[in-house]
């Protein structure tokens, strides 16, 4: 007879239990169900350590991030930002260390350097300048005219900007190439070189910078002589590749990539009209 009981309450529970989880399940967002399809899974991706404002490695946000981020949320996936050197970034792709790198590269650019590379859709557009010192009155015409001046890039603009630019520098009278690119700045300031090549929106935020800290700043040119360089990220494999793609047309669809833009340019704005710095 106990045993009985016991059985009796133990088919109980059981029952109730089976009908308050399925009411759990009926109550349920149809988001929180789309979760579950897609459980969470992390991507460790590769950044340059100096491309602010685009991404700040102090606070690993900005315009980029942003749309990095809900692209690959829209797909279930959450990110970890790896910042490395350029170098750094493809050795550790090809380390296998992370999953996934950004840069401003072609696939052709990438074959010999990486095996199995997946290029996304491109994400925004960089697009660099040659800027000197306005008071220097120096005339650029095009990338050939580089060769009369020193020049001082970005960590592998010979590979991003082409065979022309290449050439172009080949014959200038110094050319070096840096990771942090508050240094193009200084070395612009101190007369070090003529002509610095970036992105101006990154050189502004560095030329800001430095006007805050030590109250120095000097009115440049800039010399419109590129191409605008699509960033894609580069994955390990198509899978992920194709996650990140997908979302990243999601949030075109919705709107959601353009507000992200519209927000952002407000700032990029501020930071390459010269009068308000």
């Amino acid at each position: 007879m106990q045993l009985k009981c016991s059985q009796n309450v133990f088919h109980g529970l059981v029952t109730a239990f089976i009908l308050f989880t399925s009411c759990l399940v009926a109550v349920m967002p149809a988001h929180t169900n789309e979760l579950l399809d897609k459980p969470t899974k992390e991507i460790t991706l590769a950044v340059g350590v100096s491309i602010p404002p685009y991404i700040n490695i102090e606070t690993q946000q900005g315009v980029e991030s942003q749309i990095i981020r809900e692209a690959f949320g829209k797909e279930g996936y959450k990110v970890k930002l790896k910042f490395l050197s350029t170098q750094g970034i493809f050795n550790n792709f090809k380390a296998l260390q992370v999953d996934a790198m950004l840069v401003s590269r072609s696939k052709d650019n990438l074959d010999g350097e990486v095996q199995s590379a997946f290029l996304s859709s491109a994400i925004i557009n960089y697009h660099n300048y040659a800027i000197s010192l306005k008071n220097a009155n120096h005339q650029l015409a095009n990338i050939k005219s580089l060769s009369q001046f020193r020049v001082i890039g970005f960590s592998s603009a010979t590979k991003v900007l082409g065979d022309e630019f290449a050439e172009a520098i080949d014959k200038s009278k110094l050319y070096r190439e840096v990771a942090e690119q508050t240094d193009q700045v200084i070395a612009l300031y101190r007369n070090m070189v003529d002509v610095v090549i970036a992105d101006p929106v990154i050189f502004s935020h560095f030329q800001y910078k430095l006007k805050e800290a030590f109250g120095e700043y000097h009115e440049v040119t800039m010399h419109d002589l590129f191409a605008p360089s699509p960033r894609h990220i580069t994955f390990r494999n198509r899978i992920d590749r194709d996650s990140f793609n997908r979302g990243l047309n999601k949030i075109k669809a919705n709107g959601r990539y353009q507000a992200i833009l519209a927000f952002n340019s407000e700032n990029f704005t501020y930071l390459i009209n010269q009068r308000k710095l």
